[in-house]
């Protein structure tokens, strides 16, 4: 029995101390696993970070990941960044100045409040415009794909290679080393030359396929008149003659805004009215004003119906059998005006085409036109023109005459011609000659001056055009039939931003 005890014992004892073997190796193993485990977490996220500061150095991110998804359409952050940066300096150029009235120029756009419920920032203001282009060009280039539409003209690629080489052309006048330098610095990390030629591929499908579908909107005479009608009073022009006589505001309020003297502003009110009265044409209101004022003569203008629909007198002469020689005395809130009404002009004529030559006076030192440079200009134009008459005397040969001579950049590589010209478009004289009694192939010389040149035209009538207000109406109608279609056709279009738009350029 003692021997069994003995027995029993020991492989007890063996027992128990495999026990504490096992449980001291366990408990070596599992401080080894979290040790190991420990690391491979702080391998893993050291890893992490290694392979994220390599993105970020890299275009990866910016071009190689969906940043936005319209339609089936796919955007990087590069190309929304394009989107977003054009928006951008497209409301800069509208409003210059003007635009820190909006926001601090200085200062990112995210911290600066928009001032609505809609967008919490002007950051936001912007990359919701940003969408909007999106979403249109995305809704009009798929539906130019489904249409079959998929190819450029030979135009549009000519534009696309234009515009690539203006870009190149400001990288190397702005000391970037090469393209990809100066568009990234425009547009934002990862933009390039072949970034950029994508979107404008795209834009342009886009923009040609748009122009199909409003091209196909057609309009009879009648709906063309009818348009017209109901809208004269934007689009008819009105001649007209004004003086203006000024209450003197800044005398007649205190600091504290309060009338102190309504004197000067009944004298204003009863010399209006005493010209007024004087007054049956244009003579005899420069007449009248000449003698009971010290002031500038009347002036005369012509502005369509929409020019003037925010002044005072609008309404007058605007009004329904207003006609030639009416007079009126209308308050404004510092003045009074005298008016002459002149004429409504309903666009019922036809639009001319014209080519010409122009010559330029040059300028002195000063950057004036001396009377001697115009007569050097003139006797030129005279000369050259003469020159014209005596060989073949056609409009091709003027064409060529124009292409060779003339100093007008705005027509010159188009022999001259300007088409579908309205009253109003071109300098007085230039004007005069479009709209007086023409026959195909008249000649003049006329002179022109406006802030940029002085010089004579030497114009070839080529004949007359459409009647303007059709034109206008059928501008307009296919403006808004083609709003209606694009507004049908992107409705069901929207702007899903991912992940990687965190990343877009801050502004």
């Amino acid at each position: 029995m003692g021997a069994s005890r003995d027995k029993n014992r020991r492989r007890d004892e063996r027992i128990k101390g495999t026990e504490k073997h096992m449980v001291a190796a366990r408990k070596k193993l599992e401080k080894q696993s979290k040790t190991k485990l420990k690391y491979t977490i702080v391998g893993t996220l050291v890893g992490l970070f290694i392979i994220a500061v390599l993105i970020l150095n890299t275009n990866l991110l910016y071009t190689g990941t969906t940043a936005v998804t319209v339609g089936d359409q796919k955007y990087s952050t590069a190309e929304f960044n394009y989107y977003y940066t054009l928006g951008y300096y497209g409301f800069m150029n509208t409003y210059g100045d003007y635009a820190s009235y909006f926001f601090d120029t200085s200062q990112p756009l995210r911290k600066q409040e928009y001032g609505s419920e809609e967008f919490k920032s002007w950051a936001d203001y912007f990359k919701d415009q940003a969408f909007k282009s999106m979403i249109e060009i995305t809704a009009l280039y798929e539906k130019a794909l489904a249409e079959g539409y998929s190819s450029l003209s030979e135009q549009k690629s000519e534009e696309i290679e234009m515009s690539l080489a203006d870009y190149s052309y400001s990288a190397s006048q702005y000391g970037y080393p090469d393209t990809n330098s100066y568009l990234s610095a425009v547009f934002g990390k990862g933009f390039s030359a072949d970034v950029l030629r994508g979107i404008l591929i795209k834009n342009a499908i886009a923009s040609e396929y748009a122009e199909l579908v409003s091209e196909s909107f057609v309009f009879s005479p009648e709906e063309l008149y009818a348009w017209y009608e109901e809208n004269r009073d934007t689009y008819d022009r009105i001649t007209y003659t004004y003086y203006y006589i000024s209450n003197d505001a800044d005398d007649l309020f205190d600091y504290d805004g309060e009338a102190q003297d309504e004197d000067n502003a009944a004298a204003a009110e009863s010399l209006a009215n005493e010209i007024a009265a004087r007054v049956t044409d244009a003579e005899s209101f420069k007449t009248a004003v000449l003698e009971l004022t010290d002031g500038a003569e009347p002036v005369t203008v012509t502005y369509s119906g929409g020019d003037i629909s925010y002044s005072d007198y609008a309404d007058w002469l605007l009004s329904d059998g207003r006609k030639s020689g009416d007079v009126t005395v209308t308050e404004s809130e510092s003045g009074y005006y005298v008016l002459l009404f002149g004429r409504r002009d309903d666009n019922r004529y036809n639009t001319v085409s014209v080519r010409h030559v122009l010559i330029k006076a040059a300028e002195d030192e000063n950057g004036e036109f001396t009377d001697e440079a115009k007569e050097a200009a003139l006797l030129e134009a005279e000369r050259l023109l003469e020159e014209w008459k005596g060989a073949e005397a056609t409009e091709e040969s003027f064409a060529e005459l124009a292409a060779l001579r003339s100093e007008d950049d705005g027509s010159r590589e188009n022999g001259g011609l300007y088409e579908d010209i309205y009253k109003g478009m071109m300098v007085e004289e230039f004007d005069t000659f479009c709209f007086g009694p023409r026959s195909v192939g008249d000649t003049a010389i006329v002179y022109g001056e406006n802030d940029y040149y002085a010089g004579y035209h030497i114009m070839f009538f080529v004949g007359k055009g459409e009647i303007y207000g059709d034109m206008i109406a059928e501008g307009k109608m296919r403006v808004d039939a083609f709003n209606e279609w694009e507004n049908n056709l992107t409705e069901n279009y929207s702007a899903v931003e991912k992940f990687p738009l965190a990343f877009r350029k801050k502004m």
